[in-house]
């Protein structure tokens, strides 16, 4: 049986539109143009550092046990150092897209074109891995 407190949890999160944060992808970004030339694991190591220090802590309505991967109820996160590429040519279109709709504003959209794609361009994992490939079954 469902107290009231853990049904208003439920009734909230079930009812909440999923939403895009770029805090995240802000820190990790910074970090990673303050460790430029330093090896990879140390770069990333800091990153996640940097990231567990700067991220916000979202504690909603009625909480006992807290943490969150963003500042929304349901939240998709952007991780540009995997890849970006798929996001920037799709968030125009997450909030009316049939399958896992997120909600991003002009303001993100526009944030992340201008700070962080350009820094990630040629460094981010699927674009290390596809220029691995062969010429033939690359994807364009």
């Amino acid at each position: 049986m469902l107290t009231a407190r853990i049904e208003k949890i439920r009734q909230n999160y079930v009812n909440a539109k999923p939403q895009i944060s770029c805090e995240r992808a802000a820190l990790w970004t910074e970090s990673y143009k303050t460790s430029e030339g330093k090896p990879a694991c140390i770069r990333s190591a800091q990153a996640f550092y940097d990231c567990c220090a700067g991220l916000g802590v979202h504690i909603f309505e009625g909480e006992l046990i807290v943490g969150a991967i963003g500042e929304y109820r349901k939240c998709g996160i952007l991780t540009p150092e995997f890849s970006w590429q798929w996001v920037d040519r799709e968030m125009d279109h997450f909030a009316t897209r049939p399958q896992d709709p997120y909600s991003m504003t002009d303001d993100q959209r526009r944030f992340v074109r201008e700070k962080i794609f350009p820094y990630w361009k040629g460094k981010s994992l699927e674009e290390a891995f596809l220029a691995r490939l062969p010429a033939e079954p690359r994807p364009v």
